[in-house]
């Protein structure tokens, strides 16, 4: 969790990439815009979920949008920009909710790697997910 600094009054445009080796999640409620799903709330409670949420201007996004039982991991590598106001609080959290984890292999079983990521070392036995703020830009 971070909270975003400035100027009360102050906007910002958010440019960040998102990379991770995620099962994929089922959501409903929001829609997709670009890669990852912005609204809405969790379709089912059997997968991970990995989501980023805003509080001013409010607004959650979800990191792994994808279909139904699937029953291994897929590597996530986008960039996707978000509006956050001066002073909001920026909370990016996952749950496992089922308490189960698709190893970091894809549906050949072949472990995959992300390439250009070096924490966690590659290839990773799990799932994670990162965030690397590239831009931001007052408006």
């Amino acid at each position: 969790m971070v909270k975003v600094g400035g100027t009360p009054g102050e906007h910002w445009h958010v440019t960040a990439r998102i990379r991770g080796v995620m099962e994929v999640m089922t959501y409903a409620g929001g829609a997709i815009d670009g890669t990852w799903y912005a609204g809405g709330a969790p379709s089912d409670n059997n997968w991970n979920l990995y989501r980023l949420t805003i509080s001013s201007p409010a607004q959650v996004y979800f990191l792994n949008p994808g279909g139904t039982l699937v029953h291994y991991s897929e590597a996530f590598d986008y960039t996707q920009t978000f509006d956050v106001d001066a002073g909001a609080t920026v909370t990016f959290d996952l749950d496992g909710q089922d308490s189960f984890q698709w190893r970091g292999i894809d549906q050949n079983g072949v472990a995959i790697t992300m390439t250009g990521v070096t924490e966690p070392a590659q290839p990773f036995d799990g799932q994670f997910a990162r965030i690397d703020v590239t831009a931001a830009v007052a408006f």
